[in-house]
């Protein structure tokens, strides 16, 4: 009996989605899961089964997972941690957060990680401005009246060479963005698609998009009227493969 998503802890709509020519030596058979989406709608498949769906897809395990920025209770692994089924599929996860709130602290521009050792990175660049409501936003110098240039560097090329370097061979990176940074409404999204940032070490190979509804949200109080309005969000993520050898950018 051909095998679904659902048999390895995804829900709803994606858990119906099949398992190519599944082999019951490898949780994903020799092909893997089914091919991703390009377009992923957030009202059926929620941001944790996107995130466990992309890394499975280009990286089957057993496999070890950095998350360096997001800490241990995020949206995106949470879930899998709680329920064991990162560790039961054969997946190694390593949370990190430069205020400590994961496995290790560590700071992204200096990976505390021996080179060669990872084989997929989910990076999820610190991106919100509301330091009032997480004291991490200071750490990482990202303020209502510091934030278009501190959050850029979290997208620099010395990001990407840590990546590279604590990567093993053809390793992946898949990088989280949104559509709004700050304020709430703006497209910043050039800042995540600055295609020489990254390009010296990886190749871009594919680009999802996940579209979330949020409803009424408040806007910046500078927006006097119509300071709550629906936003439709749109999340990408960028999947970058390693490079052999970095290669000369002009």
């Amino acid at each position: 009996m051909q095998r679904t998503l659902s048999d390895y802890g995804f829900g709803g709509k994606l858990g119906r989605l099949k398992v190519s020519r599944y082999n019951s030596s490898l949780p994903f058979g020799e092909v893997g899961v089914q091919s991703p989406l390009t377009v992923i709608g957030g009202e059926k498949i929620r941001i944790h089964e996107v995130a466990l769906w992309l890394v499975s897809y280009y990286k089957e395990p057993p496999a070890v997972i950095l998350d360096p920025t997001c800490g241990k209770d995020n949206r995106m692994f949470s879930p899998w941690i709680k329920s064991g089924v990162l560790a039961e599929m054969g997946y190694t996860y390593i949370s990190g957060d430069i205020k400590g709130y994961g496995d290790v602290a560590l700071d992204v521009f200096k990976l505390p990680v021996r080179d060669s050792s990872i084989d997929v990175v989910v990076y999820d660049p610190p991106y919100t401005p509301d330091a009032r409501i997480d004291e991490r936003g200071e750490s990482y110098g990202i303020t209502e009246e510091r934030c278009i240039d501190e959050i850029a560097r979290f997208f620099s090329e010395d990001v990407f060479m840590e990546f590279d370097r604590v990567l093993k061979r053809r390793g992946v990176v898949i990088v989280k963005g949104m559509d709004f940074y700050y304020p709430r409404n703006s497209d910043n999204l050039h800042l995540f698609l600055g295609l020489t940032r990254f390009h010296k070490y990886f190749r871009a190979i594919a680009l999802y998009i996940y579209r979330y509804f949020y409803g009424n949200i408040p806007l910046h109080r500078y927006r006097m009227r119509h300071w709550r309005r629906p936003v439709m969000c749109h999340t990408y993520f960028l999947v970058l493969r390693k490079r052999n050898e970095p290669i000369e950018v002009f």
